[in-house]
């Protein structure tokens, strides 16, 4: 689970225990760039900070994820988190880091990525406050078996919905006795903090914006009117990301509308700097380029200052590129990354890497980080930095449950699963754990009347070449079945044995698996 409950972040929400934003950036290793300034104005007042991101997928990968914990932390430091999903960017394409045009996706398309986008970011980052209070509570309740307990905590939901629905009256605030009384008899410590809270006039939960909503109000001639005067092309073409692209060794040169990719994204900026009093901009260090150009374009067209911070690049200890597997992308849609290989990812990563992941995408302390680099570092051998970042990863992005029956899907592979325990997976993490592994097809009603275990394994599918071959294995005790030994050549297999009503799991020595599916 993550270290921070969400008491804790609440707390932080009314100005106590706040950390230090761009300290805690500098300890975790997620600190590149940053604008003269932005410091001081992060201590001065809650502020607002905007990443952006284009919805070019139907799900974030973990590339994302760099971004989106750089806002997590923005926000547990009492800022409040804006995240600009690039329905108009999108249909542009960001030139930073990139050698060539990429592919531009229709309107419909992009739409449909930024509502998925938007699932899976309310899982991240604090939207609701309402919510995540009505959520502990009901899990409280939900905890607790004491009856006296439980009405107290369901005084306490209706003294949440009652400040929920009324705190915007005039009068609220002076006739707050009775909530406040509500919540002392609750017992969970929700009194004068929950109160404070939600009578915030500025709060920090997160919002999401959609830059296409401000865009498509642009004609052409407005926007080169409004916008493009105010940045000459000297400066544009003074950014890397430009000269990367135009220069001599570029075999494809560079679009307009890539060209102008900067400006739009400078107009973000300015759009919520007016609209949100938005003042800092982050994210990754190929970004500092677009990112300047819009502090340029607010300093020009207001007079206002405006800040931005960036994070470095992310790679692995060996020089690769990170969050790429041979499959490609690890995505956070379970659809197209199962939580099982989501965890595997993390687990497998190596020891240098793991040090250094585990700042950057937990939300651990330094002191429980720390003293999991020293235990790591003495038994290596025990991988429990892998472990546990593979554990609050996995439970962030997807659920506790998920989490155990990643573990749970891991043992079958180093032999120390049950037949009970393959039982328990569902079809989507079992075929994860084996894919790529030999799979024969067998009628399910042969197996309804029964298969000896001779048939089934050298007849009807090819596990082994010949039953001689199948009788020598199952005497020297290599071929298990569904993870337990075969005693016997005598042995009849039939449908109950299929795990998830299709499948069947032989084993042929210690590494050599096969998969029988029943159709």
């Amino acid at each position: 689970m993550l270290s921070l409950s969400k008491y804790d972040v609440f707390k932080i929400k009314i100005g106590i225990d706040k950390m230090n934003f761009v300290e805690e950036l500098k300890w975790r290793g997620m600190l590149h760039d940053i604008m003269p300034g932005t410091e001081e104005q992060l201590k001065k007042e809650m502020t607002s900070a905007y990443v952006g991101i284009d919805p070019t997928a139907n799900s974030l990968h973990i590339g994302h994820l760099v971004s989106v914990m750089m806002l997590k932390h923005f926000q547990t430091a009492g800022h409040k988190p804006l995240v600009l999903v690039g329905g108009a960017t999108g249909m542009i394409g960001d030139p930073s880091g990139k050698s060539q045009e990429r592919n531009l996706l229709d309107e419909e398309t992009l739409h449909y990525n930024q509502d998925c986008l938007k699932k899976q970011l309310e899982k991240l980052l604090d939207f609701s406050v309402f919510d995540s209070i009505k959520e502990q509570l009901e899990t409280a309740r939900k905890e607790v078996k004491d009856k006296s307990k439980k009405e107290q905590i369901t005084k306490a939901k209706i003294a949440v919905n009652y400040i929920n629905k009324n705190k915007n009256r005039p009068s609220f605030k002076d006739r707050m006795s009775n909530s406040i009384n509500l919540l002392k008899e609750s017992e969970l410590n929700f009194d004068k903090f929950l109160v404070n809270m939600l009578l915030k006039e500025k709060d920090n939960t997160a919002e999401i914006v959609n830059n296409y909503d401000w865009m498509k109000e642009y004609s052409f001639l407005e926007f080169i009117r409004d916008i493009g005067k105010h940045i000459t092309v000297n400066y544009m073409m003074a950014k890397d990301s430009v000269k990367k692209r135009i220069g001599e060794e570029s075999k494809t040169g560079m679009s307009f509308t890539e060209f102008s990719y900067q400006l739009v994204q400078g107009t973000d900026f300015y759009h919520l700097y007016k609209a949100k009093n938005c003042k800092l901009q982050m994210g990754g260090s190929d970004q500092w380029g677009n990112i300047t150009t819009g502090t340029e374009l607010i300093r020009r067209k207001t007079g206002g200052e405006a800040f931005a911070l960036t994070c470095p690049l992310i790679t692995k200890a060996d020089g690769n590129k990170f969050g790429k597997t041979e499959e490609g992308n690890v995505w956070l849609d379970p659809e197209l990354t199962t939580p099982y290989k989501f965890y595997q990812f993390w687990l497998n990563v190596s020891d240098e890497d793991a040090e250094k992941y585990i700042k950057i995408f937990t939300m651990l302390s330094k002191e429980e980080i720390d003293a999991l680099i020293e235990e790591h570092r003495a038994e290596p051998h025990r991988r429990v930095l892998q472990q546990r970042l593979a554990k609050e990863m996995t439970v962030m992005v997807h659920s506790e449950a998920d989490y155990n029956t990643a573990v749970s899907a891991s043992k079958i592979l180093f032999g120390k699963s049950t037949t009970e325990e393959l039982k328990t997976i569902d079809e989507k993490t079992f075929l994860s754990v084996f894919d790529g592994v030999p799979m024969f097809d067998v009628e399910k009603s042969k197996l309804d009347t029964g298969l000896n275990i001779l048939n089934l394994l050298a007849e009807e599918t090819q596990v082994f070449p010949s039953k001689g071959d199948l009788r020598r294995t199952i005497k020297g005790g290599g071929v298990s079945l569904n993870k337990e030994k075969v005693a016997g050549e005598e042995i009849t297999v039939n449908s109950d044995r299929l795990l998830n009503d299709k499948y069947l799991l032989v084993q042929k020595g210690k590494k050599n698996y096969f998969l029988i599916r029943a159709i």
